[in-house]
Formats: structure tokens, C-alpha cells, sequence
């Protein structure tokens, strides 16, 4: 997720900064005057599908959105009514959608904001958190509901910390391309800039994860974030795909069971990932746990004395830990943890 943050991708890390703050001007320049050219009375324009639905959960109704612009109606609304009625809370997510965008535009149904703020409202609560965008935006200039800055941020809040597992999710574009014609409100431009500070390091996305598991942490520095497991789950596990730390910190969540569920497999599977691509703190935490049983972890005598020889051979002090453990085992086990892999970095897996 953010290997560019080290070694040869630092300077990678310089231009993202550089090309956010070109972002920034550029958002802050031009768009509130494209706020102030819209008439938010009247319908936003009628564009094809491929201009204002989302590829994935609309695409279905691309042909009939298209030809209701031209004002056949009959098969679109038919289909979405349909659709509508699903058992499948994804297939009503996808008309509702539409549905949102067609109440904007008064595509085949009267011109209706209200009836807009609506339908995404339900989208987003049902699992689509992108569409927060749209209901953030109608918070921000009252449109189809009453104006709400408090409630617009707490939209965008959920948006951002909801999509921050992703890179591209980081960028000014990713908000363009969501809200397609719709200028970027200012509270989502400061939004936007807060999440990428708070995310240009593993370090910060690790601290993002953290906050949003204990409800430590503050969104702009003014309101809290609310405790989000699946964020916070999302976030580390896309990040430990090239931090050995964030994987370390994923498996002690799993054990810890702060995903609402223990899952020691899980857990030890990561730490021994993280182990085994260097990260000392992984080795030790290891040993401790073959050592002690704790979260149901199986104490092992060889296990632990394989984990503090490895944590040795890679910088620790713990020569004392070491020769403990040695006293615990045979000689026979002890020449065996020179021939088994687990206890040897293995950089390979690693990238």
C-alpha cells in the first residue's frame, strides 16, 4: 500500500506531497465558483450513463438510463422497481443508485432532491460508505435536505476513514470521479488534505488503524472517530502487505479479538510473517507466547527457544532469555532449530 514511503520510493513520496498541494490550490481556487454557477433549484444536467453511474454496482442499467434521457422510460423503471423489491440488499444498493441520480437530474421522475438525499442516504447505510460523498454534499449546500455543516463532515468522516485502505482513495481525483459533475465541497477539500497528512507514512495508517479501534483519535483535530473495526482491519491489512509492523500489530489484534472475534491461527499467522521478514518485536512476541499460552496460544518449549535464538541472531539483547530457554530442551532440539525455517528470515516473502 505505501512502499513508497522508503528507500528508492521516497522521492515518489515527495511528488504525491507535491502534486497534493497543487490539488489543493487548484481545488480551492476553482471550485467554490463552480458551486456558486450551479442553480441547486433546478435539475443538475442530463448525461449519459457513463458521465454520471458507476461502473460495478449500476452498470445493469446503462442502456436503460441512457434511454430514458432520450424519454423512453418504461424499461428502466421497470427494471429498477424490480430491482427495488430484490431479497439481495446489493441489487436494491445498485437501483438505489440510480435512482439517486436519477431524482438530480429528473431523469424519467419528477425533479426531487429530497428523494435524491434519500436514496443515497440508504445506499451508503447499506455498505456503499463512497456514496457518503453524495450525502456529505447535500448536507454542504442543503440540497434536498436542511444544510448541516456538523453532518456533512461526520458524512465525509465516514467516507475518508471508511476508504483509506486504498492508495488511490488518497487523492483528489478518487473524489472528482465519485461525485462526477458535482464540485468538491470545501469540508471535503479539508477532509481530503487531513487524511492525506494523517496517512503519508505506514506509521500514520498504522496510528489511523489504532485510533479508529479505540476511538482515540480526532477527525480535523475537532470531532472523535468513531471505533471501526473494519476500517481499522482494512487499513492494516492492506498496509501489511509491505510493513512488517502493521502485519506484527494485525496479528495482535486477532488474537486480542478486537475484530470481534479471537482467531489465534490468524493472529499467529501474521506474527510469524512479520517474524519472518525481520521485524524483532514479532520474534519476541512469539517467544513469549510459546512460552506463557497466552490467547490459546500452545506453549512449546522448542518454539520458544527458537524465537528468542532467532530474535538473538537479528540484534536483540536477550542472551539471558536465550540460555533459559536452552536449559528447557534437549540437544537434539537445540541442533534442529539451525536446519527449520520458521525461525529464518526469509526476505522473499516479504514483497
Amino acid at each position: 500500500m505505501s512502499n513508497y514511503h522508503h528507500g528508492p520510493y521516497a522521492m515518489f513520496g515527495f511528488k504525491y506531497h507535491l502534486w497534493g498541494f497543487i490539488a489543493a490550490l487548484t481545488v480551492g481556487a476553482v471550485w467554490p465558483n463552480l458551486v456558486h454557477a450551479m442553480d441547486l433549484s433546478k435539475p443538475l444536467p442530463k448525461r449519459s450513463a457513463k458521465e454520471v453511474l458507476h461502473h460495478g454496482p449500476s452498470s445493469a442499467f446503462f442502456e436503460q438510463y441512457d434511454q430514458g434521457v432520450q424519454g423512453n422510460c418504461t424499461p428502466l423503471l421497470s427494471h429498477l422497481n424490480e430491482k427495488l423489491q430484490s431479497a439481495d440488499s446489493d441489487v436494491r444498493y445498485s437501483a438505489q443508485l440510480v435512482y439517486a441520480e436519477m431524482y438530480d437530474r429528473a431523469v424519467c421522475v419528477e425533479y426531487s432532491p429530497k428523494k435524491s438525499f434519500e436514496y443515497f442516504k440508504q445506499a451508503a447505510d447499506a455498505g456503499g460508505p463512497a456514496f457518503y460523498a453524495h450525502v456529505g454534499w447535500k448536507y454542504s449546500y442543503g440540497h434536498g435536505v436542511e444544510k448541516s455543516e456538523a453532518k456533512a463532515n461526520e458524512a465525509f468522516k465516514l467516507l475518508l476513514t471508511r476508504g483509506a485502505f486504498t492508495e488511490n482513495s488518497r487523492t483528489y481525483k478518487r473524489y472528482e470521479d465519485l461525485l462526477k459533475d458535482r464540485p468538491i465541497p470545501p469540508l471535503l477539500k479539508e477532509g481530503i488534505e487531513w487524511l492525506i497528512e494523517t496517512t503519508s507514512t505506514d506509521d500514520g495508517l498504522i496510528e489511523l488503524a489504532q485510533a479508529l479501534l479505540d476511538g482515540s483519535g480526532r477527525y480535523l483535530g475537532r470531532s472523535p472517530l468513531q471505533i471501526d473495526q473494519i476500517s481499522a482491519r482494512n487499513i492494516l491489512s492492506q498496509t501489511a502487505l509491505f510493513s512488517p509492523k502493521a502485519r506484527f500489530i494485525l496479528g495482535i489484534e486477532y488474537l486480542k479479538g478486537s475484530f470481534d472475534d479471537k482467531n489465534r491461527r490468524e493472529g499467529e499467522m501474521h506474527l510469524m510473517w512479520a517474524a519472518q521478514c525481520g521485524y524483532v518485536p514479532a520474534m519476541l512476541k512469539l517467544a513469549q507466547l510459546s512460552e506463557t499460552g497466552d490467547y490459546g496460544v500452545k506453549q512449546n518449549k522448542q518454539s520458544t527457544y527458537g524465537w528468542y535464538h532467532m530474535a538473538r541472531e537479528n540484534g536483540a539483547d536477550v542472551a539471558s532469555e536465550v540460555e533459559k530457554a536452552k536449559q528447557k530442551i534437549g540437544s537434539y532440539l537445540q541442533r534442529s532449530i539451525q536446519h527449520d525455517h520458521r525461525f529464518k528470515v526469509n526476505m522473499k516473502r516479504c514483497h
